[in-house]
């Protein structure tokens, strides 16, 4: 059932695809009342008085997406019925732009009422998830099996430098590569074989670089909301 603001957005949205005026279409080069003459003496006369409508550019109608000649400047659809479906579309439209920016409005709301702990947990899974995604098809980093690799939630994303230890490399992509779960839950994070793992993959200046950066941060709640949006748009 269309509501009263409805039903005046989609008559509104009829006038402004019609325009104001008649419904008629116009013709190319009309000749114009009285400047019709009569007689071979009168030609030059009648070439004088005669006078021609300008030539209309035709477009193509919003609804339908035929071209069509439009009788009134504003009209960008070529019947009523096409601008009655014009309207409803463009109502259609606006209802959804509405339901989004209430969606954003009340996860604006849900991430001010959550703590940091669980800010950073969530960017957390968010990371770890892409992590996953990255590395799949690729062996453990630490001890190289592919046994349960590929498998849904077969690896996990294991910290080189834990995060425990260097809080700041949490979210780094150089510090995490996917593990099998032994060496990750049962071999402590098997470091030093995952650390020659790393070598091979993103080389001795990398490896370096992460046990050589010791620099204290601390995410704020706008950083770690971004960093989980930033990673789930990426796993699409």
């Amino acid at each position: 059932m269309i509501d009263g603001q409805s039903q005046r957005s989609m008559e509104s949205g009829v006038r402004d695809a019609m325009g104001s005026g008649s419904t008629g279409r116009t013709a190319e080069g009309v000749l114009q009342p009285g400047a019709e003459t009569s007689g071979a003496g009168g030609g030059e006369r009648a070439d004088s008085q005669r006078q021609y409508t300008p030539k209309t550019k035709q477009k193509r109608c919003k609804s339908c997406k035929l071209t069509f000649v439009p009788s009134r400047p504003l009209q960008v659809c070529c019947s009523p019925n096409c601008a009655l479906c014009w309207g409803r579309e463009q109502s259609a439209k606006a209802e959804a732009r509405q339901v989004r920016a209430q969606r954003r409005e009340t996860r604006a709301k849900l991430n001010a009422m959550k703590s940091l702990a669980t800010l950073k947990a969530e960017a957390q899974a968010a990371f770890n998830k892409w992590i996953r995604w990255r590395d799949r098809g690729q062996p453990c980093i630490s001890c190289g099996t592919r046994a349960g690799m590929d498998e849904p939630n077969g690896a996990d994303a294991g910290h080189y430098r834990t995060r425990s230890a260097a809080p700041h490399l949490r979210y780094d992509e150089r510090n995490v590569h996917a593990q099998c779960k032994r060496c990750n839950r049962y071999l402590a994070g098997n470091q030093a074989a995952m650390g020659r793992g790393m070598i091979q993959r993103i080389g001795l200046a990398a490896v370096e670089a992460l046990d050589a950066d010791n620099a204290v941060r601390k995410f704020t709640r706008e950083e770690l909301i971004a960093i989980r949006a930033d990673y789930l748009a990426k796993l699409g």
